[in-house]
């Protein structure tokens, strides 16, 4: 059978090889209609020119963004309900880029980022510059999470919570995980209740950095609170770490324990 969504009316039509039929839904009180924007979010990223400015429109959209270009993007009062290449709410995908994502929401099950290694944001490219700020990651099955060949990821005043997501996902849930970038830094950001066995922040940089920031277990089922599997330099200034009392591993940071 196939379904189609009529949105302005809440009618769903289903269509079958045999005949045609309607059924008209009604929300329950605590699923109220949503009505998602008519702008497409994407033709705003595709149309700008390089190193310029865009505001989304406050409202919800029922798909992710790609990024492929230095940009600023806001996104204050924006709900994205959807996930970009599969890969994660917000992709950024770029070579020797400057991006800048400021007041990003997300949320796991309204975004169906909840299957595989799903993130609120996935960053890709050869030695990209990320900066995040004042955003929240909610319930996605990673954090964030970087590809291996270089470049900076900063996420400053930013909260994310809740990932893993236990047996919804088939990999591990971890809070942030960078891979082989250059530099990993985190300046007044919490994060905290990782589950899927996740570490709450697992970095392959050669240098990252905790600035005000808080790793929280909470009643998350985690790995370790930090984990450097390949070493480098750890700073670690007035933070704040805690193991969670359903914690996997009875180290909470570890360092260096893939020599490869």
């Amino acid at each position: 059978s196939k379904w189609q969504y009529v949105n302005k009316y809440d009618v769903f039509i289903g269509l079958t090889s045999t005949k045609t039929g309607v059924w008209v839904y009604k929300h329950p009180p605590d699923l109220p209609h949503r009505e998602f924007s008519n702008i497409n979010p994407q033709d705003l990223i595709n149309n700008a020119s390089p190193g310029s400015t865009v505001t989304l429109p406050p409202g919800t959209y029922g798909q992710g963004l790609f990024i492929n270009k230095s940009l600023v993007v806001r996104l204050k009062g924006v709900n994205l309900w959807g996930v970009a290449k599969g890969k994660a709410i917000i992709n950024v995908d770029c070579n020797h880029c400057q991006v800048i994502i400021e007041d990003f929401t997300a949320n796991g099950p309204s975004s169906g980022c909840i299957q595989g290694n799903c993130a609120g944001i996935k960053a890709e490219g050869v030695k990209f510059n990320l900066l995040l700020r004042r955003s929240h990651i909610n319930n996605t099955v990673m954090g964030i999470l970087t590809d291996n060949r270089g470049g900076t990821l900063k996420i400053v005043d930013s909260l994310i919570e809740n990932t893993g997501l236990n047996d919804q996902s088939r990999t591990l849930g971890h809070g942030v995980y960078a891979g082989m970038i250059d530099e990993l830094v985190l300046t007044n950001t919490i994060i905290r209740n990782v589950n899927g066995d996740g570490h709450i922040l697992k970095s392959r940089a050669p240098r990252t950095v905790l600035m005000t920031a808080s790793l929280l277990g909470g009643t998350g089922f985690q790995s370790r609170t930090i984990d450097l599997p390949c070493g480098g330099e750890l700073i670690i200034d007035n933070s704040i770490l805690q193991q969670g009392q359903n914690a996997s591993n009875v180290d909470m940071i570890a360092l260096g324990t893939e020599p490869r």
